[in-house]
């Protein structure tokens, strides 16, 4: 029998190499409690790439941690099949290395961290947790709440690609969680001056990387000892057990927890001003600025939004002003958020807050005469978006937009003539030829007289949401296009047929490990 079982390693070890992907292993050079961690690599980055990494996470830990590095991906790009076949054939090349456990955690970066999370979900008795590197991946069948395994998400808070706005997010849904243990199965943790790519990975980038992370600000040395303590800690509390290592883990951990969460409250105050149930707050706001309503009216006013995403029927919709019992008059105005840019820059902000607003006149006609502010362009009320984000952000956030941020500013209103014209013209985002970022609204001016009543005394506008606006603070203004840190590599067009292997043959090699597999249990 022990003869067989030698063959079938064997076996195993030739037939891995029929096709592209392929596994480095890190021996442990402790003794201990044995457990497994094998790692996913993100887009155009080789696997080899977060051996620095590893080799931290692996000194750092409590365990003799066995470190499995799948790399050479057809195309450089992890795919469900071949990362199904990177995993066991690191777990069998463990064994047939000594290996004894069956604790095993996954890790992946960036898309890495897509793929594993997806096939988790589908196999969770084979597996102790997850680590996911520089992601907030979409969790199968939005099971954030009720994934079937432990997971710690470890991002960096000028991370260009992976934003910290979608960790903001994510945790917005889990913070209420009923689970008492949420922080700990469910952990998110946000590391300072950490980015996308030079912060986990080694060595050269691919282009899209390049061209849209931020410059890290602390050392690789700190950054990955940061994460390795941060994965050593969640291993542990997965673990369980008792006693002072596991007591030590959960109080380290929880601590990191309670330390970045405060960090993801501006971006989550941010999104509740852009979207609440059906409700536009920012909208309401907005309106309340054209009306500059005096302190002694404000009582008897009330303002009421709803959002409308359907383009056919917000362009029908109107705002309207009427009086309403016991004196008091009501304002009605429509919203609608115009869907998140796409592409690797992809914001989680509205692109624009398109706002059916009524004017001051035509709200005063209502109202009565007062002393009513200045009522307000929609450039204006953009400039007030950028201020309440300024001083919602976190003093570092603050301090790195003035310091070295592209600078944001306005430009006068596109007027247009008609509301379809309004509709279908975009607010306008566009770097100056001296380097700011020029915002630029579109809108719709009708006086209180215009013949047909519904169309009277609008003011509608294409507004910034505040939460872009804190979007451009956090992330995008620290962009320069060409981060310095980097070498730059390239991104492979048919890696596949210049090693003359696809992902049709790793399946079928896939199929056969897998039999050997059985035969040797």
């Amino acid at each position: 029998m022990a003869f067989f079982k030698t063959l079938c390693y064997f076996l195993v070890i030739i037939a891995s190499t029929c096709y592209a992907v392929e596994v480095k292993i890190l021996t442990p050079s402790k003794e201990g409690r044995e457990a497994a961690l094998i790692m996913v690599p993100g887009a155009y980055v080789s696997g080899l790439a977060y051996e620095t990494l590893h080799l931290t996470i692996q000194e750092r830990s409590p365990f003799r941690l066995w470190v499995g590095l799948t790399h050479s991906y057809v195309g450089e790009l992890a795919n469900p099949v071949e990362v199904a076949q990177g995993i066991q054939i690191a777990l069998l090349q463990m064994r047939a290395l000594g290996m004894n456990t069956d604790i095993v955690y996954l890790a992946g970066h960036s898309l890495g961290a897509a793929v594993i999370c997806n096939y988790a979900y589908d196999n969770p008795s084979s597996y102790t947790g997850l680590v996911f590197f520089g992601a907030v991946p979409s969790f199968p069948n939005d099971s954030i709440n009720t994934y079937p395994l432990p997971y710690v998400i470890i991002n960096g808070d000028i991370d260009g690609l992976s934003r910290i706005s979608e960790l903001a997010e994510a945790y917005n849904k889990i913070q209420n969680s009923s689970d008492t243990n949420v922080k700990l199965k469910r952990a998110f943790t946000l590391l300072e001056g950490v980015n996308h790519g030079s912060s986990f990975a080694s060595g050269p980038m691919p282009p899209n990387v390049v061209e849209n992370d931020i410059d890290a600000e602390i050392s690789e040395e700190e950054g990955h000892a940061s994460m390795a303590d941060i994965t050593n800690n969640f291993l542990v509390v997965c673990d369980g057990g008792d006693g002072d290592l596991l007591d030590d883990a959960i109080e380290q951990l929880v601590a990191i927890v309670d330390e970045s969460t405060p960090k993801l409250q501006p971006l989550i105050d941010a999104k509740d001003m852009e979207e609440r149930g059906n409700l536009c707050p920012w909208a309401l706001q907005a309106q309340d600025f054209i009306i500059g309503t005096p302190d002694e009216l404000q009582p008897i006013l009330s303002l009421t939004n709803y959002i409308d995403n359907n383009e056919t029927t917000f362009l029908e919709s109107k705002a309207s002003v009427q009086n309403i019992t016991a004196g008091g008059v009501v304002v009605n105005t429509i919203t609608r958020l115009l869907e998140p840019d796409g592409g690797l820059q992809s914001r989680q902000s509205a692109k624009s807050v398109d706002c059916k607003m009524k004017s001051q006149e035509a709200v005063m006609v209502y109202l009565g005469e007062g002393d009513y502010a200045d009522e307000y362009t929609c450039k204006q009320i953009n400039m007030v978006a950028l201020e309440w984000a300024l001083n919602k952000s976190s003093s570092l956030a603050r301090s790195r937009y003035e310091s070295r941020g592209q600078r944001m500013v306005f430009a006068d209103d596109i007027i247009t003539n008609r509301g379809s014209q309004w509709v279908e013209t975009e607010i306008k985002y566009e770097d100056t030829c001296t380097g700011e970022f020029q915002i630029t609204s579109v809108a719709l001016l009708s006086d209180v007289n215009f013949p047909a009543a519904e169309l009277a005394g609008v003011h509608y506008c294409k507004l910034m949401s505040p939460y872009r606006a804190i979007e451009w603070i956090y992330t995008d203004c620290l962009r320069n296009g060409e981060q310095t840190q980097y070498e730059t590599t390239d991104e492979p067009s048919d890696v596949s047929a210049s090693r003359g292997r696809n992902i049709h043959t790793a399946s079928i090699m896939s199929t056969i490990i897998m039999m050997l597999m059985t035969l040797m249990v």
